[in-house]
């Protein structure tokens, strides 16, 4: 534990000769101090960059003020995060992990793409960090994704048995659910959901009805919501599989209005074969590897490593705004 560490460290950025101290000559050059919040074997973690980063991830409300103050735990979280990516920072220089300017700047401009200058400008503002800082931070992150697809994710590997295994422990992988294309229509109230209803039993489409009263989004294409199976949608759509096609069912209430839905059709739950499943699956049990691998590697790292933290003290001064 690093008594008092929240103290100042100067950072000289020219030194002072014998002719500086003449009358005549030039001004020193002024020094720039820079709070240290922590230590990772001897490299300093700063608490501008710790509460710049704290800002990128705070959530603000529509005028740009912060709807809530971070917590204790937030912040112990962001802390550790920071030394865990200087930690892996450090493995990969001392692997000589190193990228070329070019592969920085091909990361940067893909990561520009599709932004307006004046957009970017002002996310840039918001996070308080230059393009020149943007940039460090992608040759960083870009260097510690190098070093663990070289060094620790680079004899991981998926043998058919373990796939065989986890299709066994979880055979609804190999199951395409049923599935249900449902038409809707959102209202207010339960007295305009009548009113529409009515309209529909009259002859009035209920295509043209979605497009005429729907409040939902998709009601200006007919209110047409597409597949989907059960549990990937609010409650209120299962009533859509006791249904049959071409059936427009009763008021139906949520938390979002009022509701009609219409069937449009059914797809039965379909057996898939194993080959279509495969490579998701070996996938997926990859990146369950690759996030095992990587915390044991962070674990050795944190274990092995000379850490200098401050106190709860010095922490709480970033729960203040």
């Amino acid at each position: 534990m690093m008594k008092r560490l929240f103290l100042p460290i100067v950072v000289a950025l020219g030194a002072l000769s014998l002719e500086a101290c003449d009358p005549d000559s030039p001004a020193p050059v002024p020094e720039v101090t820079r709070d240290v919040l922590a230590r990772v074997n001897g490299e300093a973690i700063y608490a501008s960059d710790f509460r710049r980063d704290l800002s990128a991830i705070r959530v603000d409300d529509p005028e740009g003020a912060p709807i809530g103050l971070a917590d204790m735990v937030q912040l112990r979280n962001l802390l550790k995060d920071q030394v865990n990516r200087r930690l892996l920072l450090q493995a990969a220089e001392a692997k000589k992990v190193a990228l070329s300017a070019a592969q920085v700047e091909v990361a940067y401009r893909r990561m520009r793409a599709g932004w307006e200058n004046e957009a970017f400008e002002a996310v840039l503002k918001k996070r308080s960090i230059s393009v020149a800082g943007l940039k460090r931070e992608l040759r960083e992150s870009l260097t510690v994704q190098q070093y663990l697809l070289d060094y620790i994710y680079a004899r991981i590997a998926i043998t058919d048995q373990e796939i065989t295994a986890y299709l066994e422990e979880n055979p609804e992988r190999l199951l395409k659910p049923a599935m249900v294309r449902v038409l809707q229509i959102v209202v207010a109230s339960r007295e305009k959901a009548k009113e529409v209803a009515r309209e529909i039993r009259r002859g009035l489409s209920f295509e043209d009805a979605a497009m005429q009263h729907s409040l939902s989004p998709e009601g200006k294409s007919g209110g047409d919501l597409g597949f989907f199976a059960r549990g990937t949608m609010p409650v209120v759509f299962e009533r859509a599989f006791t249904m049959w096609p071409g059936q427009v069912s009763e008021i139906l209430e949520s938390d979002y209005g009022f509701h009609l839905l219409k069937l449009l059709e059914k797809r039965p739950e379909e057996e898939l074969p194993l080959m279509s499943v495969r490579d998701e699956v070996e996938k997926e049990l990859l990146r369950k590897k690759q996030r095992e691998a990587m915390r044991k590697t962070i674990e050795q790292l944190r274990a092995s490593a000379a850490l200098e933290m401050p106190s709860e003290e010095d922490l709480e001064k970033f729960m203040r705004p």
